[in-house]
């Protein structure tokens, strides 16, 4: 039997314990739409995610993507997600895409952080940033924004949370991973629109070594999906800050490559395509508010600082003042569920503790948390612990101290803790 009609025969059938239904009639209306556009660079452009001297892509494996994710809610307003198969965006490219929109909506934009792609920050060494080619990303992702707007059609939302024990680890902290698998999914009759896959993991399967452009583990996950349920996936990563990656020793192919790549792409997204078969669960759109937050973080690390009074890594005046860099941090409530936007790569105790922050006023509220959205800051660590000889590299790749008291505190206003 066709591997599609199996998968909507189990739709069906777990109807009545909890899992996805896809009833005849609207009960909401809610409007989706998803899509995707290819952002894959040239060959010879400087890869990021590796302080390597002269790291240079020699070839493309396979393309990279923005993927988009619009909804318009009962209220009439919008929410647009764009994953973008890169090691991160800066604040302020996306200040410069969002000025392109064409419509009003909250726009949140996430990288999956993988580390064979064009350098973006402009402070990996092998380069730097290649202006006409973000000048061409910022196009195509405002473009992709067009589509999603004439795409939108009416859909159910469902949320399900599994778990990848064992799929991560980290190198810091051991005892400290999150290894919750967050999906979301919309559909209606006529199939899925879109899926999105929330997990907290570096993607470097392939390594410092390889010089090939591809999406990591996070594109061989999405199309697996795509090829499962239908529709577009997107993946959003989560709390995988100093340092969370591949747990290699709980999978066949141990050695860095596409082959470990496409075993953890499939491996979540396994876990994925069962929860949102088995355990997923209305999402109630008639509540959907979005509260964002500026902040101003002391900059202490001098090779940043560096960078930005170079031009190396490109800022304007409402992303650093000459002392801190300005950032945002944000909070989606749609029905139960909150999801908190931080723009860097904090650390999973820190990203728990936020979490249960969001979780703190009513237990049916469940939190996710999406890093690297609208900005870059780089590793957000524990304020106590900063300077702990354990963190040696991650302070290199880090704002300053500030980072965690700033983001967790504002947070914890906003989620009214």
């Amino acid at each position: 039997m066709n591997k599609r009609i199996i998968l909507w025969i189990l739709l069906f059938a777990v109807g009545g314990c909890g899992g996805a239904q896809m009833g005849s009639e609207r009960t909401n209306s809610l409007l989706v739409a998803a899509n995707g556009i290819v952002i894959t660079p040239p060959v010879g452009i400087a890869m990021g995610g590796y302080f390597e001297p002269d790291r240079k892509a020699s070839e493309i494996h396979d393309n990279l993507y923005a993927r988009g994710l619009l909804m318009e809610f009962p209220n009439g307003k919008r929410l647009a997600f764009v994953s973008v198969d890169l090691i991160g965006l800066l604040s302020y490219d996306v200040n410069l895409i969002a000025k392109k929109l064409k419509y009003d909506c909250e726009l949140f934009i996430f990288s999956t952080h993988q580390h064979s792609g064009p350098d973006t920050i402009g402070i990996f060494g092998s380069g730097g940033r290649d202006e006409k080619y973000m000048e061409n990303l910022r196009a195509r992702i405002a473009e992709l924004l067009v589509i999603l707007s004439d795409e939108l059609k009416p859909a159910k939302m469902y949320h399900g949370v599994v778990y990848g024990r064992g799929f991560s680890r980290n190198w810091r902290v051991p005892e400290e991973v999150d290894s919750a698998i967050d999906v979301l999914s919309f559909h209606n009759n006529a199939g899925f629109i879109a899926t999105l896959v929330n997990f907290g993991c570096h993607p470097e399967a392939l390594g410092r070594q390889n010089k090939a452009i591809t999406a990591d583990f996070p594109g061989y996950l999405v199309n697996e999906i795509e090829s499962r349920l239908g529709g577009r996936a997107l993946f959003a990563n989560g709390a995988l800050g100093a340092m969370v990656s591949i747990n290699a020793d709980n999978f066949k192919n141990k050695d860095k490559g596409f082959e470990l790549a496409k075993e953890v792409g499939s491996a979540i997204a396994e876990q994925a395509v069962k929860c949102v078969l088995t355990n997923s669960r209305p999402v109630s759109t008639e509540n959907f508010s979005v509260q964002r937050k500026r902040i101003a973080i002391k900059l202490e690390n001098d090779s940043f600082r560096s960078a930005i009074l170079s031009g190396t890594a490109p800022f304007s005046e409402e992303n650093f003042d000459g002392d801190n860099v300005i950032t945002e941090v944000g909070a989606v409530t749609i029905g139960n569920l909150k999801i908190v936007m931080i723009p860097g790569e904090i650390t999973p105790g820190l990203g728990k503790q936020i979490k249960f922050s969001a979780n703190f006023n009513s237990p049916l509220w469940h939190a996710m948390l999406i890093g690297l959205a609208n900005d870059e800051i780089g590793y957000i660590l524990p304020i106590q612990d900063f300077d702990l000889p354990l963190y040696n590299y991650d302070r290199s790749v880090s704002v300053g101290r500030q980072a965690d008291p700033m983001i967790r505190q504002t947070l914890e206003k906003m989620l009214g803790r």
